[in-house]
């Protein structure tokens, strides 16, 4: 399994936080330099790691990502003084899709971000 960026409400998670900020008023948009980012919500990868494990035609590695990647801004600047080079990845990545999940008829129950968000933001306190 090739698994990307899982949200989820456990309060010490990178989406907890940000919907904190939110909530008192500190999220923002930092400067430009549009990103792609793959996720998955959790219940969709327990469900495609339960496929992969029944289904006889799962060879080979496998997308845990579901099939709508969205574009965030991140701090380019920032990254590339924190990481170097490797700030890269997350400045410039590529959009990762569920092609052979897919293919295989593998329904994803949170197949955007905005489902997942309507289903993960009220568990958060």
């Amino acid at each position: 399994m090739r698994t990307s960026c899982v949200p989820g409400p456990e309060p010490d998670g990178g989406l907890a936080q940000q919907v904190g900020q939110y909530r008192k008023g500190q999220g923002g948009i930092p400067t430009p330099t549009e990103a792609w980012v793959s996720w998955i919500h959790l219940a969709d990868e327990a469900r495609l790691y339960l496929f992969a494990l029944e289904d006889d035609r799962v060879t080979g590695p496998l997308n845990s990502t579901a099939p709508g990647p969205v574009t965030r801004v991140v701090p380019g600047l920032l990254l590339k003084l924190m990481m170097g080079k490797v700030a890269e990845i997350f400045m410039y990545g590529k959009p990762v899709v569920p092609r052979k999940a897919e293919a295989l008829g593998f329904e994803f129950e949170y197949p955007t971000l905005e489902a997942a968000l309507a289903d993960l933001v009220p568990q958060i306190n």
